[in-house]
């Protein structure tokens, strides 16, 4: 049998989301691209490869494009979180209410790659912030345009699940 490289593969596995993806038309559920069916290096320490659940697909030719994330920056120039939210949210669309009763003070500059929610969502999990005395959590609503609510963990049990 003919051994392929890890590249070929990535290659190969983006080139078929991306024509299944085509061929579908825009969606707003989680794209192939979203849950690889290749996963190189699998946490193991023999490098091996694993492949992931098949899916059905139908090869079309298609032009490749590569989705690149976008990367979200915290300033210190905006002095606490609240105001890097905002920043965030302009450039991608969405709202933020903070009804958080304390602000984030920032003392470093960070970055975090995906979207708007990830970044969101992975800055409130640091550990700075999770485990401090007063955690905070996000709420994401599909409103128009769509909001990110921050409270203080807790706040939103019965309306966020």
């Amino acid at each position: 049998m003919k051994q392929v490289s890890r590249s070929a593969l990535v290659a190969m596995a983006l080139l078929a989301a991306s024509a299944g993806s085509f061929a579908a038309g825009p969606s707003k559920a989680k794209s192939a691209i979203d849950e690889p069916d290749i996963v190189i290096g699998g946490g193991g320490s023999s490098g091996a490869m694993s492949l992931g659940t098949p899916r059905s697909m139908s090869v079309v030719a298609a032009p490749v494009t590569t989705a690149s994330a976008q990367v979200w920056n915290v300033e210190t120039r905006d002095v606490n979180l609240a105001n890097t939210f905002q920043r965030w949210a302009a450039s991608a669309g969405w709202k933020v209410r903070w009804d958080a009763a304390k602000h984030v003070m920032l003392e470093a500059p960070d970055s975090f790659t995906g979207s708007f929610e990830d970044a969101v969502a992975a800055q409130l999990s640091s550990p700075g912030i999770a485990m401090s005395g007063y955690p905070l959590e996000v709420c994401f609503y599909p409103n128009t345009p769509p909001l990110a609510r921050i409270t203080r963990k807790g706040d939103q049990l019965k309306e966020c699940k």
